[in-house]
């Protein structure tokens, strides 16, 4: 556990053996931990990381559905009598994504070998309960609202000295304690912030998955051709097949680079002990 940020689950947990941490419009007022002008950042408890992870999936920053998810949990397991170290990662678990964005997530690692170098039948393997092997995170670890809304990546990061600082701060750390496990940057401020993170040499460019269609429901064309599974003549003209070509071809080439520096470790037994 990042001792860092565990001292920040221990600072708000006596808020969460008694207050109204959140409802259907925002949370606490108590849970404010920063602000920039109309840029708000609050706690909710993402600290957790799971440093056996060899996947790591990066998106933006946590929203208020997510948030709330994660509060009432860990409101949850405070109040049955769990340690903090157990309500931390729980809570963080109960608030990872799932639905139709992990099973198109799913195909499309299967559909480029990342399950190969995992030595798996397939990725879904790294979702189940059980399993170590994934780390939920985002760029910004703890939400981010813009004028009360969730944060969607303008101003851009870089641009605030607040949210450049989050990162720095947290996200950075979280790199350097994964640097062995492969980087998903969901969405296009990951993927500035990864390259940033690449360019800077924090990690290593084989490390960072740039490649891969947003698994988002919303992406469904995209996602249908770079599986095959949408020819190109049925394509609409807002599918750029051309570069998704290119983009699968740079994934197909970044796995097979991985392969033959050898596969992950992935003996679930010794993760999971």
């Amino acid at each position: 556990m990042d001792n860092n940020t565990n001292s920040l689950f221990e600072k708000y947990a006596p808020l969460m053996r008694s207050e109204n941490l959140c409802s259907a419009s925002g949370l606490n007022e108590a849970l404010r931990m920063a602000q920039e002008g109309d840029i708000e950042t609050y706690y909710a408890p993402f600290d957790y990381i799971e440093r056996d992870a060899r996947l790591v999936l990066v998106g933006i920053t946590p929203g208020l559905t997510q948030a709330r998810n994660a509060l009432l949990e860990a409101q949850r397991q405070i109040s049955r009598g769990a340690s903090l170290a157990e309500a931390e990662r729980l809570a963080k678990t109960a608030a990872s994504f799932s639905g139709p964005m992990r099973n198109n997530l799913i195909r499309l690692l299967d559909a480029v070998g990342i399950h190969q170098w995992l030595g798996l039948a397939s990725t879904s393997e790294v979702f189940s309960p059980e399993s170590r092997l994934v780390h939920y995170t985002s760029v910004l670890r703890y939400p981010v609202f813009l004028r009360g809304q969730n944060y969607s990546g303008n101003p851009a990061p870089r641009k605030s000295q607040l949210l450049q600082g989050q990162i720095d701060q947290w996200f950075a750390r979280e790199v350097d304690l994964l640097g062995d496990a492969i980087f998903i940057p969901l969405g296009s401020v990951p993927q500035q912030v990864m390259a940033a993170l690449v360019e800077s040499g924090r990690i290593d460019a084989s490390r960072v998955m740039q490649s891969l269609p947003h698994p988002s429901g919303a992406n469904a064309e995209r996602i249908a051709y770079f599986l095959g599974t949408k020819p190109e003549e049925k394509c609409s003209a807002k599918c750029d097949t051309r570069r998704l070509d290119i983009l699968k071809e740079q994934a197909l080439t970044q796995v097979r680079d991985l392969l033959a520096q050898g596969s992950a470790r992935t003996d679930l037994a010794a993760i999971t002990s």
